[in-house]
């Protein structure tokens, strides 16, 4: 049985998001973010639950002062509706403007 971390690790692996590669536990500032496409600067992480809300939106606002995109996806998401989630990766992984 996968967890939802091993899942999101194999769904970032997918051939589909070549040429662009994941890092794993990242350090970035005082945060060890799960996974950074440091190419495009963008950060993907499972979302959290309402208690650790707060925390998350003050990672993510950090984060994006210092130019990175953080990507959230839901643990639903991501075993309902995993090409979905592929999708929006895919997508946050485009140049702006595309």
């Amino acid at each position: 049985m996968f967890t939802n971390d091993d899942r999101l690790r194999r769904l970032l692996q997918s051939p589909s998001l070549r040429p662009h590669r994941f890092s794993a536990d990242r350090e970035i500032g005082p945060f060890i973010v799960a996974h950074v496409c440091a190419e495009r600067a963008l950060v993907v992480e499972l979302s959290v639950q309402a208690r650790e809300r707060e925390r998350q939106q003050q990672r993510a606002s950090f984060l994006a002062g210092l130019g990175y995109t953080v990507l959230q996806i839901c643990p639903r998401e991501l075993q309902r509706a995993p090409r979905r989630a592929l999708r929006r990766v895919r997508a946050a992984l485009r140049p702006a403007g595309q």
